[in-house]
């Protein structure tokens, strides 16, 4: 079963400790601390605050920008890019399991990448992407994006399936990675304004995105690129390709899919993408 923990984080401590307990103790093996990133600054510092209060849970952000949804209910809308849980805590309206104790800590100096990724699904190069970010900094930020999108055929997965895929693909890097999913930015040039809004502070953009590319040098951030783009059988790996594979529906597509998915993250891509990838893939009509 899976739990999912909503939260503001103000001043994270044992009770959040307790609440993620209550989980466990109710059979939930999969729990997740959502921060609800709505409210003003100090987002990073009550991020890395819930993360040290519960050490070994998934955190993320449900963060807001101005497309996001707001006003009663915006966090359990936002929390649906999760995915279905089995039981849910939101600190607000269960006030005997929120949070107290120590008040959130400046964040450490690091030097921090920010990766973006749509992930539908993640693949081999976007790993490789983000295993360079981490040679080039202390931590990686990998932002899941467009978070509101799902079910059509350019985007299958939810935010909740594309991080399932980055918890396992990135597994090696996990005590130094930031993971969010964000919204589609309400226009394009304010994309990396309201990234920096949500994330913890970055340093460098690692990105092969002209445009994101560009944003960044033009606030005087550091920008890294992959040497060369990562091939499978001499052809440049993309999403839009594994996609086109999995909707073949044939032992050929799904072997071209496998060799350009991280191992871990087959059985999900096996079963369940590749089901919604064939079924939007069909016509509606005929």
């Amino acid at each position: 079963m899976r739990g999912l923990i909503v939260t503001s984080a103000r001043a994270p401590g044992h009770p959040l400790a307790r609440a993620v307990e209550l989980l466990r103790d109710s059979g939930c093996d999969d729990v997740v601390v959502a921060i609800d990133g709505d409210d003003d600054g100090g987002l990073p510092q009550r991020w890395a605050a819930a993360r040290a209060a519960c050490p070994g849970v998934f955190v993320t952000v449900l963060a807001a920008t101005a497309s996001a949804p707001r006003g009663a209910g915006r966090a359990h809308a936002r929390a649906a890019w999760l995915g279905a849980f089995d039981r849910v805590i939101d600190d607000r309206s269960a006030p005997d399991v929120g949070l107290g104790g120590r008040a959130p800590e400046a964040l450490p100096a690091r030097r921090r990448a920010l990766v973006v990724l749509r992930a539908q699904p993640l693949h081999v190069g976007h790993v490789a992407l983000v295993e360079h970010a981490a040679r080039v900094a202390d931590e990686v930020v990998v932002v899941i994006a467009a978070a509101e999108r799902s079910h059509t055929p350019a985007d299958p997965l939810t935010a909740g399936e594309r991080i399932a895929l980055a918890r396992v693909a990135l597994s090696s890097v996990s005590e130094r990675l930031w993971l969010c999913a964000v919204p589609t930015p309400t226009f394009a040039g304010a994309a990396l304004d309201e990234l920096a809004a949500v994330c913890p502070p970055f340093d460098v953009v690692v990105a092969h995105n002209r445009s994101l590319s560009a944003m960044a040098r033009e606030r005087g951030l550091d920008v890294e690129r992959l040497a060369a783009a990562i091939t499978v059988d001499g052809a440049i790996v993309t999403a839009t390709g594994v996609r086109s594979a999995l909707a073949q529906n044939d032992h050929a597509g799904l072997e071209a899919a496998r060799a350009r998915v991280p191992a871990a993250c087959w059985p999900l891509v096996s079963t369940v993408v590749r089901d919604r990838v064939v079924a939007l893939a069909r016509p509606e009509h005929g």
